[in-house]
């Protein structure tokens, strides 16, 4: 069994560093036995050799060989501040002690020691190191919840806010949290989609897919996914989303659970596939279809040659690329047809109508002469003028009927299919034939639209435009994206787009487009990106977009304010036309860094003002294009040069006060202890964590009256300075006399916000002079103690050699009789 309830594991380690081998082990044996493990030194080499994290405390003699117990200390409080070190010396020199103090010692002791006292010291300085790092430990716990408390805050507005669907889903794929904007894009309630898992609303043929890149992000190969999928809405319709996926990992690095940020693309993929629906029935149409088409330059020479005209003209297209138009045409007709040409390129139509068409005389490749209907029509593009012409062998018409009507049937399955409203209305304004896309969007049935009047569609307040629009269709033949409204069944009005096309006798074509999402949707960007510009142009940020190369797309009012360059004059130039070599290359190279790192950075930037350098906190992150590549970099810079220039000026005043020799304190206007120095806490015994919050009357002795405290209380309350010489009581009740200075300091009206106390221990000044007097009484006493100690230990040695001497074995002690003694026997 240990003293002190020390067992035999994980004891305290002790080191003890003297260079006197008589007197470590005397203190090795007393601290071994109350269950301390001793790890010794004789000098400073020695010691720094053997301080690290696992000492738990030191005792140090001050007067070592070479370098002093001091430095020893020195070494310990930079390196492990935690770690209690005891100053030991056989000089009654105060000033020791006040120097060791200063310098970080948690005691001092003189020699001889008090074994009892040391092991009380010693264990009193462990119990303060313990209650010390709780404390620490405690403080950081408190710091670390609240930044986790602000990150979740910060999460939650980003979860609920975002302009898109944010969820988060356990491991197994149940959702755990949705956003509203996930919501409302499915239909479901929270509640609804809590109950589900992603696969129970993804398209079965999309999961297959998808699984496998799942899969490499739990294990570590992929740090975040994106892909395109189908999900299911509540009503069973597809909705087509762009979702990028990561995983939350715990502190051990173990995934706890997926994160998804979720864009509804439907509208797009639509848009997508109405282009790729064009793209086919034209590329089918130009490579299939029985008519011969020609597409020449300006110039007529020919461009694009189908298959219909290799069958017609019996050349295959390399053979007639690139040459003039009149290889098809017999010699004879050569300057009648270029004239036509010319004529109709010079005229004001772009189009020969079919029923206007023109017969003509080709040549086919082998000589033969043919009569060819045709018709040409002409565009404007990059290059110049396209004339597009289509030519028809006579003799081949009633092959050409029966495709029309193949291709006529094709239109009404198209009608049949289309969700847009197609409509049919003769030259009285009557409907003739409806879609049933337009039963759905006019809330009319099939029976109910046939023989009424279009007109009955059209709001009062349109009817004039309607009017204005059938006039000009009838002057063009067709008319295209037209926005208006037109009325249901019930009355209410849709927003729609109208195209209208002109069949000659037969009347019009109407097609009818709901636009009331896309137009709410318009809206809503228009809206959103005033409020984004809104707040750019009003932020004290500069906040700018750059391209992958660097140059300018956007900044705010800001940047323009501050570096003199207007929104348009940016757009384009690069950050070497603007800045200095040396800011531009460092502003290039942290977009870079952005660009190959595909996130955000943070990094401090310096750029030019009118009153010279300021510092910017930028954090830079990377853009998207709509295929999830990086395709730029976006920047807020905030300016802080200010508070730059205040934490230097704070640390510099900060580390004045830490390391001041006088102790400082802090009070309010109550006189309760805001702050203290590690003087402070020198002088009266107390840790910061004692005293802060404390009264500084905790300190008040009874060495002065009432009276005497009051008068200090007065002055400091007037808003004066207070001086004088006081004594305090400290943490273990004893006396110090202090040199005690209390200054007001006061806010921008006057007020007084606090108290900035300093006091200086002047003890040791008031006790020189009687020390100066009782020192030769007291190094007498001490040689005295000292003699009587080492003649014990002589004695001590010459037992242990007698008993050497009897068990027959070497002496272990060579003996010297003490120098006093020596002096004393030379005198006499």
């Amino acid at each position: 069994m240990q003293e002190n309830g020390v067992g035999a594991l994980n004891r305290p380690k002790v080191l003890l560093v003297d260079d006197d081998a008589s007197i470590r082990k005397i203190y090795c044996d007393v601290l071994e036995h109350t269950g301390y493990e001793i790890i010794e030194a004789t000098n400073y080499d020695q010691a720094i050799a053997l301080v690290d994290a696992s000492i738990d405390i030191a005792l140090l003699d001050i007067m070592l060989p070479g370098k002093s117990g001091l430095e020893v200390l020195g070494h310990i409080h930079k390196q492990y501040p935690l770690c209690p070190v005891i100053m030991i010396s056989a000089y009654a020199d105060k000033r020791n002690a006040i120097d060791a103090l200063h310098k970080g010692a948690a005691d001092y002791l003189e020699k001889p020691i008090n074994m009892d006292e040391l092991k009380h010291v010693v264990a009193r300085l462990l119990s303060y190191r313990a209650l010390s790092e709780e404390n620490t430990c405690l403080h950081e716990e408190k710091k670390l919840q609240n930044e986790l408390r602000e990150s979740e805050q910060r999460f939650r507005g980003v979860f609920e806010c975002g302009a898109g669907g944010v969820v988060v889903a356990s491991l197994d794929g149940t959702f755990l949290q949705v956003n509203q904007y996930f919501c409302k894009m499915l239909g479901y309630s929270e509640e609804e989609l809590l109950s589900k898992t992603f696969m129970d609303i993804t398209h079965p043929d999309d999961l297959e897919k998808e699984m496998p890149d799942y899969e490499k992000t739990l294990v570590g190969e992929l740090s975040r996914v994106s892909f395109e999928k189908r999900y299911i809405d509540k009503n069973g319709d597809i909705v087509w989303i762009l979702i990028g996926v990561s995983v939350l990992s715990d502190q051990a690095g173990k995934p706890e659970c997926f994160v998804g940020l979720v864009q509804n693309i439907s509208e797009r993929k639509q848009a997508e596939q109405a282009k790729r629906d064009s793209e086919a029935r034209f590329t089918t149409i130009l490579t299939n279809a029985y008519e011969a088409i020609i597409v020449v330059n300006q110039d007529q020479c020919i461009q694009v040659f189908n298959k219909g005209a290799e069958k017609v003209f019996g050349y295959e297209s390399s053979e007639v690329l690139g040459k003039a138009l009149d290889i098809l045409i017999p010699e004879a007709a050569n300057k009648v047809h270029r004239e036509h040409v010319n004529e109709f390129i010079a005229g004001q139509d772009t189009v020969r109508p079919m029923h206007g068409y023109r017969e003509i005389q080709a040549q086919r490749k082998d000589g033969t002469v043919f009569i060819a209907e045709a018709t040409i029509s002409k565009i404007y593009t990059a290059e110049g003028m396209v004339l597009t012409a289509m030519l028809r062998d006579a003799t081949e018409r009633k092959q050409v009927e029966a495709a029309l009507l193949q291709s006529e049937q094709l239109y009404h399955n198209i009608v049949k299919a289309s969700m847009d409203a197609i409509i049919s209305v003769d030259t009285k304004g009557t409907i003739t034939t409806v879609s049933q896309g337009a039963e759905s969007m006019f809330g009319y049935s099939k029976d109910e639209m046939h023989g009424i009047f279009f007109v009955k569609l059209i709001p009062e307040e349109s009817l004039e435009e309607a009017r204005q629009l059938l006039g000009q269709v009838k002057k063009t033949g067709f008319i295209k994206g037209i926005i208006t409204q037109r009325k249901r069944k019930d009355g209410t009005l849709i927003d729609v787009e109208i195209t209208l096309t002109a069949m000659g006798k037969a009347g019009h074509l109407v097609v009818v487009r709901d636009i009331t999402e896309r137009k709410l949707a318009e809206e809503k960007r228009v809206e959103s990106e005033r409020r984004l510009q809104s707040i750019m142009d009003n932020t004290t940020s500069v906040i700018y977009l750059k391209g992958a190369e660097g140059r300018y797309i956007l900044v705010n009012q800001q940047f323009e304010e501050l570096f003199h360059l207007k929104k348009g004059e940016m757009v384009g130039k690069l950050d070497h036309d603007i800045f200095p070599e040396d800011m531009a290359n460092a502003f290039r190279q942290n977009d870079l860094d952005v660009l190959a790192a595909g996130k955000a950075v943070e990094s401090e930037e310096y750029a030019p003002h009118d009153d010279g350098i300021h510092t910017y906190l930028s954090i830079k992150f990377p853009i998207y294009d709509n295929k999830g590549n990086v395709c730029g970099t976006g920047g807020i810079s905030t300016d802080i040069t200010e508070r730059k220039l205040a934490e230097t000026e704070k640390t510099r005043l900060a580390t004045a006060i830490e390391y001041a020799a006088e102790a400082i304190s802090v009070e309010d206007s109550e006189a309760r202890i805001l702050y203290a120095n590690p003087a402070f806490e020198r002088l009266s015994g107390f840790t910061q964590e004692e005293i802060l919050g404390q009264f500084s009357s905790l300190l008040r002795s009874d060495q002065h009256s009432k009276s005497f405290y009051k008068g200090m209380c007065d002055t400091v309350s007037a808003g004066k300075v207070w001086k004088g010489e006081v004594f305090i009581k400290r943490k273990d009740g004893g006396l110090c006399e202090v040199e005690r200075c209390i200054a007001p300091t006061f806010d921008s009206e006057g007020g007084i916000i606090n108290h900035i106390v300093m006091q200086r221990d002047i003890t040791e000044r008031r006790k020189a002079e009687s020390d100066l007097r009782e020192r030769t009484e007291k190094q007498e006493r001490f040689n005295k103690i000292a003699v009587g100690r080492e003649i014990q230990m002589i004695e001590l040695k010459q037992e242990i050699n007698a008993l050497l001497e009897e068990l027959k074995r070497e002496k272990k002690y060579t003996i010297h009789a003490p120098i006093a003694k020596q002096d004393k026997g030379q005198e006499e």
